[in-house]
């Protein structure tokens, strides 16, 4: 079979083949925007302050332009992810809260059947 490649959607995870969908998961979405990437590759980015030298959350009203911009990052990436996957794939992850766990999650799925398998 012939994989048809796009640079206007991700590749498609169905469960096989999961090196080379994830170094094209990679590309795509450094193409895409390289902040998606970076939302996966940083941590998770909760918007916090400084109270009474305590961190601590910021309610939403009081998120910044920068911290909206993180969390829509975000949301992209874990988007596009979701979007790239079969109803298998989607059903392991949907206990992760953003993009980064995700991908951590299908790494430890499939890199570790990948290396029992050799």
């Amino acid at each position: 079979m012939v994989k048809r490649l796009s640079t206007s959607r991700p590749s498609f995870f169905d469960g096989n083949d999961y090196a080379y969908w994830k170094v094209r998961m990679i590309i795509y979405l450094q193409f895409i925007d390289y902040d998606l990437w970076l939302s996966i590759e940083n941590r998770h980015h909760k918007p916090t302050k400084i109270e009474n030298n305590i961190m601590i959350l910021k309610p939403r009203s009081e998120y910044t332009n920068g911290d909206k911009k993180l969390l829509s990052m975000e949301a992209k990436t874990m988007n596009t992810k979701c979007c790239a996957m079969s109803i298998s794939e989607f059903n392991r992850t949907t206990s992760c809260k953003n993009a980064r766990d995700i991908w951590h999650a299908l790494e430890i799925t499939h890199e570790r059947t990948n290396q029992v398998n050799e």
